[in-house]
């Protein structure tokens, strides 16, 4: 046993020191901790749809509502716009934004929209400073759309009166168009029996990866949309009343596979109700798309 002088300093020294490098190093290791931790934040309000060429893909209205985001192929998160949100990233990275909407129009059913084009772009995040950025999305090259209507031209009308009563026409009249020079005109008086429309036929293949129909719209009261060929047909949804243009995406890809034929038309119905006296849907920018 040491009973030197030194050998009792050494003994008492020796944990005093360690108790300092602790409490030296216990601060040092909650600032690195706490540096690794803080966040760089991504910031969208919006997703633009670039322009390619409108005899092929039409207008390029569109109501992007969701975004995909993927930071260095992984994914973050899918967000509804507008949004921030951290990401956990300090540098360079690649950064991709895939453009959701709302299927069949309900707000709780996010797709990511199958003809849009991703955008991809390199960007730098900052811990603790707030990356914004304007995604551009476009129509993909390759995809078919087999029907088209702008309403721009009362010629060679594409939608016909089928049966009931009311009447649909081509409404020549910029300032109740969504766009362009004119939009669809569906009319139901009072006490009319139902109205239904339908398209010319399209002939469609079956089995490809999505179908969707696309078109602008504003009424007054609800209508029915559907699809039917020369065999059968099948109402596929209501769109409710809206008073201001409104962009629909309705994903058709179960009623295409399910009905027998290719022969493929869009019938639209305004059933008749009381409570309002006379019925009136615009729409605009019809198109179907695989």
């Amino acid at each position: 046993m040491c009973k030197t002088d030194s050998c009792f300093r050494n003994k008492f020294y020796t944990p005093v020191i360690l108790l300092l490098l602790l409490c030296v190093s216990i601060p040092m290791m909650h600032s690195c901790a706490d540096k690794a931790e803080i966040p760089s934040f991504l910031r969208i309000d919006s997703i633009a749809v670039d322009s390619t060429s409108y005899d092929s893909t039409g207008s390029v209205s569109s109501k992007i509502k969701f975004a995909w985001v993927y930071v260095d192929e992984n994914l973050q998160g899918v967000y509804q716009l507008p949004f921030r949100v951290p990401i956990i990233k300090d540098g360079t990275a690649n950064l991709k934004i895939y453009a959701g909407v709302q299927e069949n129009g309900l707000s709780d059913l996010a797709l990511r929209y199958p003809f849009y084009q991703r955008d991809e772009m390199i960007v730098t995040f900052t811990p603790g400073d707030t990356l914004t950025v304007l995604p551009h999305v476009r129509y993909k090259k390759g995809l078919k759309i087999p029907y088209l209507e702008d309403f721009n031209v009362n010629f060679a009308q594409t939608i016909y009166k089928d049966q009931g009563g009311g009447h649909f026409d081509y409404l020549m009249d910029q300032a109740k168009a969504f766009e362009g020079n004119g939009c669809g005109y569906f009319y139901l008086g009072q006490n009319e029996p139902a109205l239904i429309c339908t398209t010319k036929v399209v002939y469609t293949p079956k089995n490809m990866s999505a179908y969707m129909i696309e078109f602008n719209y504003r009424n007054n009261c609800d209508f029915l949309v559907g699809l039917r060929t020369s065999q059968t047909g099948e109402t596929i949804l209501g769109v409710r009343a809206r008073p201001d243009w409104n962009k629909f995406y309705m994903n058709i890809t179960p009623a295409v596979d399910a009905l027998p034929g290719t022969d493929l038309q869009i019938f639209f119905i305004v059933p008749q109700d009381t409570l309002v006296p006379i019925q009136e849907v615009f729409i605009d920018n019809l198109k179907l798309i695989y």
